[in-house]
C-alpha cells in the first residue's frame, strides 16, 4: 500500500466560502477562504465600534464621521488636514489692475505692495512708464546719449527686423545666410537723421562685410573729411564759374 494514501491530511474539513462560494479545506471552524473575502462581507454592515456622529466640515461643507470622544473635547471640525490648514490661512481676494481678474494674496504681500497683478504679462503692461526717468531709483539725470536711446528703442528694433526679413536673413554682398548679421545704413545714421527708420536706407550685411564699409567705426572720420572736402571743391568751382 502507498504511504501517501495512508496519511490523513490535517485539512480534512471541506467548507464553502460565504462570499465567493469557493470550496476550501480547514481544520478550524472558518466561514471565509481568505481575509479579503472576510472584509468584503463586512461592507455595508453597521460597525459595532462606531459610536460617534456625522458632521459637516466648516471649510468645504463635506460630511464626515467623528468619534464620540473627539466631539466631546470640541475637536473634529474639519474633514482633513488640508481643510484645517486652509482655514488657518488669512488670505484676501483682490482684482488685477490690468485685466480685473480675481486673485488671492497674503497679508504680507499686501503690506509690501505686491500681488497687484495676476500674471507676469499683466505686471509688464501695468509697469510701463511707472519707473521712467526720474521715477526710477537708477536715474542719473539723462547720462545715456541720444544715439544709444534711439538704437535701443522699439522703432529701431522693428526697422532692423524688417530689413532682415526683406533680405531673407542673407548678406547682400557675399550671399551668406544666417550667423552674425548686421543691419547697415546705406546713408550714415549720424549724418541723415530723417532716414534712420527708412527701410530702403537699410541693407543686411554679415560682420566681415560690414567692416569693409566706408562708415564702419573709425572710418567715419575719413568719410566726414571727404564729404567736407567735396563741399569745398564744389563751392570753389562755382566761384570760378562766376
Amino acid at each position: 500500500m502507498n504511504i501517501l494514501q495512508t496519511t490523513i491530511s490535517p485539512y480534512k474539513n471541506e467548507k464553502t466560502c460565504l462570499t465567493c462560494n469557493n470550496k476550501f479545506f480547514t481544520p478550524r471552524e472558518r466561514k471565509f477562504c481568505s481575509c479579503s473575502c472576510y472584509w468584503k462581507s463586512l461592507k455595508g454592515k453597521p460597525s459595532k465600534r462606531k459610536n460617534g456622529i456625522y458632521k459637516n466640515c466648516i471649510k468645504c461643507n463635506k460630511q464626515f464621521y467623528v468619534q464620540k470622544l473627539v466631539n466631546k473635547i470640541g475637536k473634529g471640525n474639519y474633514c482633513s488636514k488640508k481643510c484645517f490648514y486652509l482655514s488657518k490661512r488669512k488670505r484676501k481676494t483682490t482684482h488685477c489692475k490690468v485685466c480685473n481678474q480675481s486673485i488671492v494674496i497674503r497679508p504680507s504681500q499686501e503690506k509690501e505692495g505686491k500681488g497687484q497683478y495676476c500674471s507676469p504679462f499683466c505686471s509688464v503692461i501695468g509697469k510701463i512708464g511707472k519707473y521712467k526717468k526720474n521715477k526710477c531709483h537708477f536715474w542719473k539725470g539723462g547720462v545715456t546719449p541720444i544715439n544709444m536711446l534711439i538704437r535701443k528703442s522699439r522703432e529701431y528694433k522693428l526697422w532692423r527686423k524688417t530689413v532682415f526679413e526683406r533680405d531673407n536673413y542673407t548678406c547682400v554682398w557675399c550671399n551668406y545666410k544666417g550667423g552674425n548679421l548686421n543691419a547697415d545704413h546705406i546713408k550714415p545714421f549720424s549724418l541723415y537723421p530723417k532716414l534712420r527708420f527708412l527701410i530702403d536706407n537699410g541693407r543686411t550685411l554679415c560682420s566681415p562685410c560690414h567692416r569693409t564699409t566706408e562708415t564702419f567705426g573709425s572710418k567715419m572720420r575719413k568719410y566726414h573729411l571727404t564729404k567736407a572736402n567735396k563741399k569745398t571743391t564744389i563751392k570753389y568751382h562755382l566761384v570760378l564759374q562766376v
